[in-house]
């Protein structure tokens, strides 16, 4: 009778045990539960920040100033207060400014006195002098009808526009006929006075200055050739959009061509190269849909090379290949930004851009608040970089001895400390913020960010190739694309051509018009150094009116 209790206690012993237990399971799987779900909450709040920077930076890129301004949080060196392609002006020893010693300029400067006049010094002048008819000559006070003439009072200067203007030029060839031999009975003998080669054989309407000027309006002024269409249809003669392609195709192959491939000789030989890449649409490619991207690589001369230039050349795709080729026997140094398909070139040391890692943190200091945390960080970084650019301005005139010098006494431990700054700051950012990418970025690119410390002629930045580059950007919005990969190789031609002419402040359209004129008469073997834009044969017409020594 004992033994009933004992196996009833003893099993509801053993259930309340079991009970316990699994209350002790379920204990344990909410805790797990709650600690994962606590992760994926903390999981979830760091991708949420990281998107909301990345929402915030956009939004700052398509609304905000484009140009990179900030002002200096508080406790920081101040620096300059604007970045305008890495050029920049101040003293890197000036001591510190404070707030209170700004001083707000209210007055408005004058114009210095002579400027207009020699704005319109190099343009052609005109009087026109406005007299009263005869019958209006008749004093106010007397009624004399005689009032003799004193002289003439200035009343203003204005500029007249003169639009372009199609003429008709019939080319005759005079000939003549010996009289001698006719009055003698011998063999007629006549002879005919030379007139120069067409430009194209099969389109005679086309003269070296009309086509300069499809090339000029397209390819300097960004002008498509359909509103050029329309433009030649408002002159009185409509040409249509069809031939002028074909008249810059040829003309780009046939003598363009020689100046081109000449340029690219020359570029080789230089200690300094500029190198980046764009794209652009190319139509009717083979086996390629008419979206696809194509791309245009630019290559341009270092700032202490004597003969400065800018080739152009298109190719299908953005792979390392098409840099290898161009570069072929190449093996000087090369500017470039972070694209890494320049860091492959045998023979090749690259130079990295420090506007490109100035960009990765400024782009920050655009899209946080300046009370964050991630401001401070990355307006820290801006600091450090603009240090670099302002020795660089105060010392750009110097010779690339000197220049090397004072980069490695003073541009050298900035740098130092800067590098120092990002190995600190890496392991304690996340690496999917914007920060974190921005320090990654720094690091990854800390070989070719030193190289411009070992030779003075190297640039701190690619600024200068972005500037070669801008103007087809800038043209690519309104023409769109290139109809056919013939177009696109005629367009690097012609950009090259035309962007040169400008860095040896030529006049595009009166060098266009002068080279094709002189090509065209030439065979197609003869030399062309003398056509080159740099050549001290180029006419005087040619030259800008405002460029140096002109």
């Amino acid at each position: 009778m004992i033994i009933e209790p004992n196996e009833t206690l003893r099993r509801e012993l053993s259930e309340s045990r079991e009970m316990l237990e699994e209350y002790r399971q379920k204990y344990d799987d909410s805790e797990r539960q709650i600690s994962e779900l606590k992760a994926e909450l903390d999981k979830l709040a760091h991708l949420n920040e990281i998107y909301l920077e990345r929402i915030k930076l956009m939004a700052a890129e398509k609304y905000a100033p484009k140009s990179e301004r900030y002002m200096p949080i508080e406790g920081q060196t101040v620096i300059p207060e604007y970045f305008n392609e890495a050029e920049v002006t101040g003293d890197p020893v000036a001591p510190e400014i404070k707030p209170e010693e700004f001083e707000e300029i209210t007055y408005r400067r004058r114009k210095a006195k002579g400027k207009r006049a020699a704005d319109l010094s190099n343009l052609p002048k005109r009087k026109d002098v406005y007299r009263l008819p005869e019958e209006d000559r008749v004093c106010p006070e007397c009624g004399h009808d005689h009032m003799a003439e004193i002289g003439q009072s200035h009343i203003r200067t204005e500029i007249e526009y003169i639009p372009a203007q199609c003429t008709v030029v019939e080319i005759y060839s005079e000939a003549y006929e010996c009289t001698c031999c006719k009055e003698n009975g011998i063999k007629d003998s006549i002879i005919k006075a030379a007139t120069p080669k067409p430009l194209i054989n099969k389109s005679g309407l086309a003269s070296p200055s009309l086509a300069a000027a499809v090339m000029y309006n397209k390819f300097s002024l960004g002008l498509p050739l359909a509103r050029q269409e329309q433009d030649f249809d408002n002159l009185g003669y409509p040409i249509t959009r069809q031939n002028m392609a074909n008249w810059v195709i040829y003309c780009a192959d046939k003598y363009l061509r020689r100046l081109f491939d000449q340029m690219r000789l020359i570029l080789l030989a230089f200690w300094v190269i500029y190198a980046d890449e764009t794209k652009v649409q190319v139509h009717r490619e083979k086996g390629r849909a008419n979206t696809t991207q194509s791309f245009m690589w630019v290559y341009r001369s270092g700032d202490y090379e004597e003969q400065q230039m800018a080739l152009f050349e298109y190719t299908t795709t953005r792979a390392a290949e098409h840099p290898r080729r161009f570069l072929s026997g190449y093996q000087n140094y090369l500017q470039v930004d972070g694209y890494d398909v320049y860091h492959g070139i045998d023979g090749v040391t690259c130079s990295g851009c420090w506007s490109h890692c100035r960009r990765e943190f400024f782009d920050i200091v655009k899209a946080n608040k300046k009370s964050s945390a991630a401001y401070s960080l990355a307006s820290k970084g801006v600091d450090f970089i603009d240090q670099l650019f302002k020795i660089e301005d105060k010392y750009k005139d110097l010779s690339a001895s000197d220049k090397l010098t004072v980069r490695q006494e003073q541009s050298k431990p900035v740098v130092t400390e800067f590098f120092s700054w990002v190995n600190e700051n890496l392991t304690n950012v996340p690496p999917k913020s914007l920060i974190g990418k921005a320090l990654q970025y720094a690091t990854n690119q800390k070989l070719y960010l030193l190289t411009y410390l070992e030779d003075g002629r190297l640039n701190i930045s690619s600024n200068a190739i972005e500037r070669s580059i801008r103007p087809f950007a800038n043209h690519r919005h309104a023409w769109l694309f290139c109809d056919s990969p013939r177009g696109a190789e005629a367009s690097a031609i012609c950009y090259s051509i035309v962007e040169t002419a400008k860095l040896n402040n030529l006049i595009p359209f009166e060098y266009l018009k002068y080279v094709l004129f002189e090509l065209s008469q030439r065979s197609a073997n003869a030399p062309v150094l003398d056509l080159l834009p740099w050549s001290l044969s180029i006419p005087e017409h040619c030259k800008h009116p405002t460029a140096p020594n002109t």
